[in-house]
């Protein structure tokens, strides 16, 4: 049986910064395909990499620390917030295809 986990009392710090990052990153996507603007797109971009940085750091935190049920729970979450971020990445990615016309190497 699957115990219950309380997110309130198991978000850590870095994952309530990621979940602040990426909702930032949705609102700049949204804003940046409705106004094709490439700066929008860039920094959507380099807040992934953020991301990703974040989830690995989380990532080895929770393999050293080999805790119970709120480790798996931020790890999870944190795992769906780079998705979520990859997503932002890749509407980023068509605003600036549509702005510059072509896809650009990362």
């Amino acid at each position: 049986m699957i115990a219950d986990v309380s997110l309130e009392e198991c978000m850590e710090p870095e994952v309530q910064e990621n979940m602040l990052r990426v909702k930032e990153m949705l609102d700049l996507a949204i804003k940046s395909i409705l106004g094709k603007e490439e700066g929008l797109a860039y920094k959507i971009k380099q807040m992934d990499q953020q991301v990703d940085k974040a989830y690995r750091d989380y990532f080895n935190k929770a393999l050293e620390f080999k805790g119970g049920r709120c480790t798996v729970a931020n790890l999870l979450i944190m795992r769906y917030l780079e998705r979520l971020a990859d997503h932002c990445s890749y509407i980023a990615d068509e605003v600036l295809f549509i702005v510059k016309g072509i896809y650009e190497q990362e």
